[in-house]
């Protein structure tokens, strides 16, 4: 993953995929603002 990546998006990908990707798309700020 290219360092662009955002780490919300990361951990979205690494633990639980679809149920933390919507929460990141739905507040992304409250886990880790780039």
């Amino acid at each position: 993953m290219p360092a662009k990546t955002p780490i919300y998006l990361k951990a979205a990908n690494n633990k639980k995929g679809k149920k933390f990707k919507l929460r990141d798309i739905l507040s992304p700020d409250m886990i880790s603002p780039p």
